[in-house]
């Protein structure tokens, strides 16, 4: 036999839902940004502190040609997979606690330097 949850509990569960939302999307963000210009061959790798679920949103712009990306967690899995990108927007969703690793790397590449500007978002920390 199903029990049935009550509609009020349906409600208040609701409203909790709506809370976490709102409060998750009033949280102040840090936006970085950079303007590299990558030699051939070279690799920069970027550490961001995220919380699980907290959301990092990456745009990457590349003047010439096209630059790899990827991100790893901090047990080292896959966050967004390699890719060649010219123009691109991500948003990872931090699946735990820990340091995450946004590589960009132009190791690829042996005679044709990349411009490119970086831009990363993510939730606020506060240090006490």
């Amino acid at each position: 036999m199903k029990k049935k949850l009550p509609l009020i509990s349906l409600l208040f569960f609701g409203v909790y839902l709506l809370g976490i939302a709102f409060v998750t999307a009033c949280m102040p963000t840090t936006t970085v940004t950079y303007d590299l210009n990558m030699r051939p061959g070279q690799q920069y790798d970027f550490s961001i502190e995220l919380k699980e679920h907290d959301k990092l949103d990456i745009s990457i712009s590349v003047q010439q040609y096209d630059i790899g990306i990827m991100v790893e967690s901090p047990s080292g899995q896959v966050a967004l997979p390699y890719k060649r990108v010219e123009t691109e927007n991500f948003i990872i969703i931090a699946e735990e606690d820990g340091v995450y690793v946004v590589t960009l790397d132009n190791s690829y590449s042996i005679s044709n330097s990349k411009r490119l500007t970086l831009i990363l978002k993510y939730p606020q920390k506060f240090t006490i």
